[in-house]
């Protein structure tokens, strides 16, 4: 994993919803018809008993007696082997009883006995992509295109799966292909804009967001998708960012049936509260990391926990959260109707949103209010927009005072941060400044760095750190994201960089590597540079654990406050800028006192430490004071 601070939008990769039949990712009854005709084009006269049996299993399967049209595909295989209709229709069988292994090898069989089947390619891919198997499903949709190259949702499949691969130039040549062929399909609009986030380029993904909404308002993982995109579009001013998401939180709890007024809950503002957290980032994650042991510290004697997964994902992270809850609730499947009567069984006192306008959110959930005192905390930064929210948790550096304007929610500002830091068992020890190796003749240059996501290094941002190249001559510019894997993305910040003065020669460009690698990396990069409309979360908190600093500018958007918030508490604010100016000030400061950086180097880790950041006894207590505070404030409301 390259970093954990980028909380990007998520979709699933494929989309066959219009051909699905039940669970199974096969075509739908016109695609049977199609694959009828392909059997008598690759069986026999329609007079043949190949035909006739094939013809009989399919009236069969219309009224539903599936044994009888299994027994007669089997039989029309008998008599015709390479019937690609009984082939196809045997592999959506055993796909609705879950055998995909058996799915898998009929519908292989049906394309080879006729590959002008796109259908047979379709399932074929589909089955592949449930196995992980994801070049030999864009290999098999890339076979559909051939046969119908204007198949809108091939072509959205074969983007989606691109994106999975991070080949995000291919992802989004797909993307386009998809709304060219089908421009009035808003899906196919809002897996472009993903597609588009993913490679950086907020404002193309907006639009695209745009379009997906024109065509369907109600669209709401478009809603969400365009509004967490907001957050790093610089071209947006904090109210302006925060007057969309309260225009549509009013909208949304407008059209949610009216949510039920009373909880049977017990107003005792001293008794043991029932706390819900809902996500769906219960995994390896930043906010698994950073809730970890935030969760395993809650005192259990003034607090019951019930985690409300509402994600497949699960690893090691899940294990170890699951062991800190109480209780744990599986909700992914469920509406919110099922959701909320869920919820309200349980009788959850205090329920906390996780994820807001990330992937995997419920907000839609929360505005039913299934418990009494909802809040905002930990997965979104920004206000949720969302009236039926009527708290949100937060710090006085990320939301300093004067900010209220920006938040829908009321805030709650923790004296000990908004997140607790678990770092990883195997993150390498701490290594000298790379610098540092440098001889008087020349050797190691001078590394500045960045390993946040590619969305948030807008323009302005390469501009401002070319500015800092400049101010160190010589220097160069390490930058890791997943999105750089990819060639077309590469050679984008190439010319970004370029078009500001800067060579290609002084940017190493990184993709994807597993977690404790990434990590390693860090050995490579004398100071961290934090970018501006969004700063670092999960990714400041990994440079300052592996002793890099940090040089952060704080703007209003309270996203661009996360990194100030970590200095704050480290006692490090002499790495906070107050301009553009003194941001290339600072940086190049460090890059001209080896002493300085190297002593940053050896007491950022022990300073994280000590600090409010990794002490989880006390930051759960904190918490738990403030989620105190709002349960006695509820019940002397219900008592009135």
């Amino acid at each position: 994993m390259s970093g954990f601070n980028g909380v990007a939008q998520a979709l699933p990769v494929m989309h066959l919803a219009a051909r699905a039949e039940g669970s199974c990712p096969v075509p739908n009854r016109k695609a049977r018809r199609q694959a009828a005709k392909a059997g008598a084009r690759a069986g026999a006269p329609v007079s043949d008993p190949a035909a006739e049996a094939y013809a009989l299993g399919m009236r069969s399967r219309a009224v539903g007696r599936t044994l009888d049209a299994l027994d007669a595909f089997e039989r029309a295989l008998v008599l015709a082997p390479r019937h690609a209709g009984a082939l196809y229709q045997l592999g959506a069988i055993a796909c609705g009883a879950g055998r995909l292994d058996s799915a898998k090898g009929f519908f292989a069989r049906a394309a080879v006995a006729d590959p002008t089947s796109a259908d047979a390619h379709l399932a074929l891919a589909a089955v592949l992509h449930g196995e992980g198997a994801l070049d030999a499903a864009a290999a098999a949709l890339e076979r559909a295109l051939a046969v119908t190259p204007g198949d809108a949702d091939a072509w959205m499949n074969l983007g989606n799966i691109r994106r999975e691969q991070r080949a995000f130039t291919a992802a989004e040549a797909a993307g386009r292909r998809a709304v060219e062929h089908d421009p009035g399909s808003a899906l196919a609009w809002r897996n472009l804009a993903v597609t588009l986030q993913e490679q950086g380029q907020a404002g193309s993904a907006i639009a695209a967001y745009d379009r997906a909404l024109a065509i369907d308002p109600d669209f709401r993982e478009a809603q969400s998708g365009r509004l967490f995109c907001l957050n790093y579009d610089e071209d947006r001013s904090a109210a302006e960012v925060a007057e969309e998401h309260r225009r549509w939180g009013e909208a949304t709890q407008a059209c949610t049936p009216a949510p039920t007024a009373s909880w049977p809950n017990a107003p005792d503002p001293d008794r043991r509260i029932r706390i819900g957290y809902v996500s769906g980032d219960f995994h390896t994650h930043p906010v698994g990391y950073f809730l970890a042991q935030a969760l395993e510290a809650h005192d259990r004697s003034a607090v019951e926990v019930i985690c409300y997964a509402n994600g497949a994902r699960a690893d090691a992270m899940t294990g170890r959260l699951r062991a800190a809850s109480d209780h744990w609730r599986e909700i992914a499947r469920l509406d919110d109707t099922a959701a909320e009567a869920m919820i309200r069984a349980d009788a959850v006192d205090v329920l906390i949103d996780l994820s807001g306008h990330t992937a995997h959110g419920r907000l839609s959930l929360f505005a039913r209010r299934p418990a009494p005192v909802q809040v905002s905390w930990l997965g979104y930064v920004a206000t949720t927009g969302l009236p039926a929210i009527g708290h949100l948790i937060t710090d006085a550096e990320t939301a300093p005072p004067g900010s209220e304007a920006l938040f829908i929610e009321t805030l709650l500002r923790s004296p000990r941060g908004r997140f607790c830091y678990a770092p990883p068992e195997y993150a390498p020890a701490v290594s000298p400044p790379p610098s540092a190796s440098s001889s008087e003749a020349g050797g190691r240059p001078f590394v500045f760095g960045s390993f946040n996501d590619t969305l948030k290094l807008t323009p302005r941002v390469v501009r401002l750190w070319a500015q800092v190249l400049t101010a160190v001559p010589g220097a160069r510019l390490m930058l890791k994201w997943r999105s750089l894997d990819d060639g077309g993305v590469r050679g984008r910040y190439i010319e970004r960089f370029a078009q500001a003065g800067i060579a290609a020669d002084r940017l190493d460009l990184r993709g994807h590597s597993p977690h404790a690698e990434m990590l390693a990396q860090y050995a490579e990069v004398d100071v961290a540079l934090d970018p501006l409309s969004f700063s670092g979360g999960m990714t400041s908190c990994e440079a300052l654990w592996m002793g890099v600093p940090v040089v952060t500018l704080p703007e209003q958007k309270p996203a661009s406050r996360q990194t100030l918030s970590f200095l704050t508490q480290l006692g490090q604010t002499d790495l906070v800028a107050n301009s553009e100016a003194d941001y290339i000030a600072l940086a190049a400061a460090l890059a001209r006192d080896p002493e300085r950086l190297a002593g940053l180097r050896a007491t950022l880790r022990p300073r994280m430490q000590a600090s409010p950041v990794c002490q989880a006894a006390a930051f759960t207590a904190a918490q738990e004071g403030l989620i105190r505070r709002m349960w006695r404030a509820w019940c002397e409301r219900s008592v009135d």
